[in-house]
């Protein structure tokens, strides 16, 4: 926190006062700083473009966040004088806080006034998605002194973690929600470190606990962590990793006795134990009152920022009954965190009930029912509704639950449809992160796969992360079928993971993406396929579509995937490298600048496939020996499976073609399609 002394940007410092005064008064406030028609923000002034492209004194905190508040910065010429910045200069507007950050939909419920700063060309401001995405790196927020305890007012987050703040969350939680308590039982086996006499032992079933998310980092499975579980209690290491050290610590302040870390609580050493646990992953971190996510450093030796080291120093400058505070999005710095690119950690945050992020710069509470954040003050009986068991449907969402508002997040009261899109909501989202062992791809989410497979009636099957209604046997196929039009469509880390098979999205490293998006609140997938079974190394074949009651192997010992499919003829096939304008599903800055199409129709083409172009690819498809192309079905464009053959009977799965047209284009359901068998690995 810092007065302002600097003449060099004293004309801004006494317009902000200017506002802060006149801010209480909204027709004063409109007269003094208008509006433009078409534009967002209130103009505060003019700025030249050549101004605060830099901090102008390394020692303003006024000249350092007024030029990280830019947007849509243009370049400056060289030479000053031939610089037409007056002609044309940029503006300095203030927009709502509450708006630009998107804390809530009804504004009225803020009642005092909070103003986003942002500097930008005039053009910069017809959009407010430019603005909501400068404001999730961070917004410098003018709000008045007299205002400091009304909602979302910018509050002075200590060097230092505040556990009153924290447990003052928890306790709320606690007392109000319905929706954050327990529903599994005790786990099996499980051991927990007593953080008071530092050793492991025994859970009892009605031990409370918390548990820890976090980063392993390089030394990983060959930490030196690991001990002998011969007997009932261990004593920890004299010298642990600074984050499980500093989650002790908070663990106590908490007012808790005992932590679960995995490193310490399962035995890396003993692989029966190890897939025991991974087993229960999911009632692990269900069962823990609280999970303490460590997004503020790199791996395990970091710590945890604001417990064993101070966090970032938060800017704020002090005016006359007025101050200018730097607002970080916290939910933006959790997506950009190491922790948040990791496979493993995704399920333990998704299911845990109440999560405690530390930040760089705070700490971020999340629980089934409310969020909550340190650098802003939050009334929490303002938030939720009479009964208090969640908050008001116009704050925004929590991140931990696809964007769904709070108490429409939990697996059991949805119906199988959406249960089942939520499913794969969570399969893009795990599949963009990344695993040290591609052996891990369905362990580390195995517990997401429990969650959604334990809600009786309304529960999904699963084979190799496909998934399907466990009890709706009529509707089955078509969501198995419509489960096999997964896709890549984004950079070029894709890389087989020869561990599984080429049909699963887990056989492949890369973001998977599953939007076909349907018109209807249940499932509609004019489906193709035919006598659809798995078979195992046994050769022991699985049809799901036809026996309800059939066991499921271990996903280890599925390799096929059998089917009777139309066969694309080749001659259908044909690219252009400058085509036309055309229909795509991808959005323009996703285009290729080359086009497919199929039967006549535009096509978009997702290949996983590496090593071929498109050129090469259209050329060989025609030959019919290589490569082939199956219709799956209809469902908002035509889904063709992209096949290559990998030894004498066997393929494997490609990638996908999407034809872009309406339902109803009879080549792909008349008799020149020919059905074949097929046999994918």
């Amino acid at each position: 926190m810092s007065k302002h002394d600097c003449n060099k940007c004293g004309d801004i410092q006494k317009i902000l006062c200017t506002a802060s005064e006149q801010s209480s008064d909204p027709a004063c406030f409109e007269s003094e700083f208008p509006k433009s028609e078409g534009f967002y923000g209130h103009h505060l002034t003019n700025i030249s473009k050549d101004r605060f492209l830099e901090p102008r004194n390394a020692k303003c905190q006024l000249c350092l966040v007024l030029s990280q508040s830019r947007i849509g910065i243009q370049p400056v010429h060289a030479n000053p004088e031939q610089d037409h910045a007056n002609e044309n200069p940029d503006e300095l507007r203030a927009l709502p806080f509450a708006h630009v950050s998107r804390l809530v939909d009804d504004l009225s419920v803020v009642k005092a006034p909070m103003y986003a700063l942002l500097i930008g060309q005039r053009a910069s401001f017809k959009s407010i998605y430019e603005m909501i995405d400068k404001a999730r790196n961070g917004v410098a927020v003018l709000s008045r002194s007299q205002d400091a305890l009304s909602l979302f007012s910018p509050r002075i987050v200590p060097e230092y973690h505040d556990s009153s703040t924290t447990r003052g969350w928890i306790q709320y939680c606690q007392k109000y929600h319905k929706l954050c308590l327990p529903t599994s039982s005790a786990v099996r086996g499980l051991r927990l470190i007593d953080c008071k006499s530092r050793t492991t032992r025994v859970a009892k079933d009605d031990d409370q606990y918390i548990a820890l998310s976090y980063v392993w980092g390089k030394s990983g499975r060959s930490s030196n962590l690991n001990t002998q579980y011969a007997s009932d209690s261990l004593e920890l290491p004299t010298v642990l990793p600074q984050v499980i050290e500093d989650a002790i610590n908070v663990t106590l302040s908490l007012g808790y006795d005992y932590l679960w870390v995995d490193k310490l609580c399962i035995d890396q050493n003993d692989p029966g134990m190890k897939h025991y646990q991974i087993q229960q992953m999911d009632i692990i971190y269900e069962r823990a009152v609280l999970t303490i996510i460590a997004a503020s450093g790199i791996d395990q030796d970091d710590g945890l920022a604001g417990v064993s080291t101070p966090r970032m120093a938060q800017t704020r400058i002090e005016f006359k009954h007025a101050s200018l505070s730097w607002v970080v999005e916290p939910q933006h710095a959790i997506r950009s965190s190491r922790w948040s690119m990791r496979g493993w950690t995704f399920q333990e945050a998704v299911l845990a009930r109440r999560r405690l992020v530390f930040t760089k710069e705070q700490v971020y509470f999340e629980c089934n029912a409310m969020a909550c954040r340190e650098d802003l003050h939050t009334e929490l009986d303002s938030l939720h509704i009479e009964e208090k068991t969640q908050v008001k449907d116009i704050f925004r969402a929590g991140m931990f639950g696809r964007k769904r508002l709070f108490g429409q997040m939990d697996p059991k009261t949805l119906p199988v449809y959406e249960l089942w899109t939520h499913y794969w909501a969570c399969v893009e989202d795990y599949s963009r992160r990344e695993l040290a062992y591609s052996t891990d791809a369905l362990n580390a989410f195995q517990g997401i796969i429990n969650r959604f497979r334990s809600h009786g009636t309304k529960g999904l099957g699963e084979v190799l992360g496909l998934s399907f209604p466990a009890e709706e046997l009529d509707t089955r196929s078509k969501y198995l079928h419509l489960s096999l039009c997964w896709y890549h469509d984004g950079p070029s880390n894709i890389e087989r993971r020869p561990q599984f098979p080429s049909w699963t999205w887990a056989g492949w490293s890369g973001g998977a993406s599953f939007t076909v998006s349907m018109p209807y609140s249940n499932l509609f997938f004019d489906t193709s396929l035919e006598n659809l079974a798995f078979e195992d190394r046994s050769g022991k074949r699985l049809e799901l579509c036809r026996n309800e009651h059939q066991n499921i192997p271990p996903n280890s010992e599925i390799l096929f995937l059998r089917l009777k499919a139309r066969t694309i003829p080749a001659n259908w096939f044909v690219y252009s490298q400058y085509p036309q304008p055309k229909v795509s599903r991808r959005p323009p800055e996703m285009q290729t600048g080359a086009s497919w199409k199929v039967s006549g129709y535009d096509a978009d083409l997702y290949l996983s496939e590496k090593g071929i172009s498109n050129t090469e690819l259209a050329g060989e498809l025609k030959e019919g020996l290589t490569w082939r192309c199956i219709y799956i079905g209809w469902a908002a464009g035509y889904w063709l499976m992209l096949l290559k053959r990998t030894s004498l009977g066997i393929w494997s799965r490609a990638g996908v073609f999407v034809v872009t047209y309406y339902r109803g284009a009879q080549q792909f359901h008349g008799d020149k399609v020919d059905y074949v068998e097929y046999t994918i690995g």
